[in-house]
């Protein structure tokens, strides 16, 4: 899907930059979907812890957020 996309950007005209734009914002995004998922784990770790009576609303939370962020590369990869 995204190897077409770049295949029509430079048959279009748009050529390199837009190719290189596309693959630099997947590119942060990919590092954006590690980083919520290190939040999840710690959030994990630390709820086990320490207990602090919010557990539940943390998990979620930070659950949420990574889901949310999967969703975002979802997104880009429709869109770019």
């Amino acid at each position: 899907m995204i190897g077409s996309n770049l295949m029509e950007s430079f048959e279009s005209g748009q050529g390199f930059g837009y190719a290189f734009l596309e693959i630099a914002v997947l590119s942060a995004i990919l590092i954006y979907i590690v980083f919520a998922f290190v939040i999840v784990k710690q959030v994990g770790k630390m709820t086990e812890t320490l207990e602090v009576g919010f557990e539940a609303p943390l998990r979620f939370l930070a659950l949420l957020h990574f889901v949310l962020s999967v969703g975002l590369l979802f997104v880009a990869l429709v869109l770019l």
